[in-house]
Order: C-alpha cells, then structure tokens, then sequence
C-alpha cells in the first residue's frame, strides 16, 4: 500500500531507525487488535480464543505466519 510506506517512512525518520519503527509499528498494531478482538469476544461475535489447537498445530504454521508479517 502506497500510504503505508509514506507513514513508515516518516516514522523512520521520526524514530531514527527502521527496526524503532517497525517496532512501533507492530506494536501500535498489536495493541489495535487486542482491543478489536475484545469488543467482538466479549460482544458475542468472535469465539473464544483456541490455544488448545494453537498448541497442537505444526510449529511451522504458528511461526511462519508472524515472521512472514514481519
């Protein structure tokens, strides 16, 4: 997305460094979707969390997809 580069970019300049900006970045990120996920979770519209089944699942699947966002 052509937007989200500029803000990156920008971002690096303001933080000095591209992994201080990444890491504000993901961090903003993560904090979004945990508030999202709450508001559905405990609004009935999104199920509870299956950690049981994020157990059980091949390790490649549950690391991959968070390095790959990197």
């Amino acid at each position: 997305m052509p937007v989200q580069a500029g803000i990156n970019a920008q971002l690096h300049r303001e933080v000095g460094h591209p992994v201080g900006a990444a890491f504000v970045s993901f961090f903003i990120g993560t904090v979004a979707l945990v508030v999202l996920y709450a508001v559905l979770y405990f609004g009935g519209r999104a199920p509870a969390p299956a950690v049981g089944k994020l157990i059980s699942a091949p390790w490649y699947l549950v690391y991959t997809g968070g390095l790959i966002g990197v």
